[in-house]
């Protein structure tokens, strides 16, 4: 997906579990001098954080799939991330004016305030460090071993 500096997107979030806490993120290349701001379209959004070439938004729903301290969407069944991009700095030398800036936007549920995709990789890596912790103790003993005979 592309936007063009000065411009905005709106997007639908639809399907909101009740209960459930949520992030809304865009990542864009950074080679490309803009700045991206994300914001809910109803009132300002309370966590609301920019990180490296990443702008975040993080919220939870109540019991109704509502966001908390939002008013309910005006049709009633979904709410809006508004996405708009501005340029920041000079482009490169030989750029002809303003580029469409791609970039990626994700709506990922939140487990403890982890994402749910990031649960995976850190179970892998418990389970390595647990496995490599049990089997270190016969690998150091095979390799003391070896040491020994051809010595």
């Amino acid at each position: 997906m592309s936007i063009s500096p000065g411009s905005k997107i709106r997007f639908a979030l639809v399907n909101l579990s009740p209960s459930s806490y949520y992030e809304v993120r865009i990542s864009y290349p950074a080679n490309y001098p803009t700045i991206f701001r994300m914001r809910l379209e109803e009132p300002e959004v309370f966590h609301n954080r920019k990180l490296l070439n990443t702008e975040k938004i993080m919220f939870n729903t109540n019991s109704r799939g509502h966001i908390e301290g939002h008013e309910p969407p005006h049709d009633g069944e979904r709410y809006h991330v508004i996405v708009q991009a501005e340029q920041e700095g000079v482009w490169p030398q030989g750029a002809d004016g303003l580029r469409d800036v791609p970039f990626d936007i994700v709506l990922e549920t939140l487990f403890y305030g982890i994402p749910r995709h990031s649960l995976r990789i850190a179970m892998s890596l418990f389970v390595g460090i647990i496995l490599s912790c049990v089997f270190m103790p016969q690998i150091l003993s095979l390799l003391k071993g070896r040491k020994k005979k051809a010595e």
